[in-house]
């Protein structure tokens, strides 16, 4: 991080945030898709995977979120 300016810095804020804006939509969509497979079919094992990665997808956002936040921390160390 320290070879990067300040200014790609907050460029790869931006990035990182709406990756993580699409990783959200995407896990809305997939309990939306999850809530009708449960409403109009019978209970599967499939679902239980499906479970699965909708928490994949959470620990995707909590990392991009961590990645966020030290990328945060440099910049606000390089204004000092």
């Amino acid at each position: 991080m320290e070879d990067k300016s300040t200014e790609k810095l907050k460029s790869s804020i931006k990035t990182l945030q709406t990756i993580i804006y699409i990783l959200g939509a995407l896990i809305i969509l997939y309990l939306i898709y999850f809530a009708y497979k449960i409403i109009f079919d019978s209970w599967s094992n499939q679902n239980v995977v499906a479970g699965g990665m909708i928490a994949m997808l959470g620990a995707f956002i909590s990392m991009i979120g961590t990645r966020v936040k030290s990328i945060k921390k440099e910049i606000r160390r390089r204004e000092k």
